[in-house]
């Protein structure tokens, strides 16, 4: 069979195309993982002395958890990044859990797209990552925010890396979606707007999932900011860096 045959082509094509990016390739899987690491470091630290010092918990709740009553404090950016306590971590695993698969898929893409010959922009990865982890917090906290004083779904938790997850989802549908653009060749400016429309639709309608399948809202708007602007901050950085 000539697949068969033609096997050993395969291979040799993909292992040359790879073979530039492959530290890059180590350093991303280094990274996600690390960023993991870090998180569960964070939340046995937070945990213990939040459990143990009341003057710490009493700081916690004004400066590092996301504070309704007082929202323009530092638990504007850092509430992304603590955990609920006394749940056994419950939920640090779900969002840890949640993210590495969306960055390994998202680094699967790389890889399909790098042996396809359609390689991601320069610096992507840089740019978009230290644009979520920067940027991303104060946006979902603000989304939380409208939704807690504009909607009557109020948040479950004020807290918790699932907002960065979603940000995640965002950024794997963002390189979904570009890599059908670019291996059907849809390139004007019409069809970029479909897809956008289209991502934020979907960032919309995504979180309903914590509410018909978990039966309970979550953080619904801390949700749909991150996967709307992990999106955007995705889609409108390759276009960018494509220039």
């Amino acid at each position: 069979m000539k697949i068969i045959d033609d096997f050993p082509k395969y291979i040799q094509i993909t292992t040359q195309r790879l073979s530039p990016i492959k530290y890059k390739l180590l350093i991303y899987l280094l990274f996600i993982f690390c960023v993991a690491a870090a998180l569960y470091g964070i939340q046995i630290e937070f945990e213990s002395r939040y459990v143990a010092d009341d003057a710490f918990q009493l700081f916690a709740n004004t400066s590092i958890i996301l504070n309704l009553t007082h929202p323009f404090s530092p638990g504007i950016y850092f509430s992304s990044f603590v955990h609920q306590v006394g749940d056994n971590h419950a939920h640090l695993y779900g969002n840890i859990q949640t993210y590495l698969i969306f960055a390994i898929m998202v680094f699967i893409i790389w890889i399909l797209r790098t042996v396809w010959d359609i390689p991601l922009p320069d610096k992507y990865f840089r740019y978009t990552y230290l644009s979520i982890f920067l940027i991303a917090p104060f946006c979902i906290s603000l989304f939380v925010m409208f939704g807690a004083t504009y909607t009557f779904i109020s948040p479950e938790t004020c807290r918790g890396f699932s907002g960065i997850t979603y940000a995640i989802v965002g950024v794997f549908l963002a390189q979904l979606f570009l890599l059908l653009q670019k291996l059907c060749h849809w390139n004007t400016w019409k069809e970029h707007a479909i897809f956008i429309i289209l991502g934020i639709l979907f960032g919309i309608l995504y979180p309903f999932y914590d509410i018909v399948y978990v039966g309970q809202p979550g953080n619904f708007f801390g949700h749909m900011g991150g996967c709307i602007v992990g999106f955007l901050i995705s889609y409108f950085m390759e276009l960018r860096l494509t220039k």
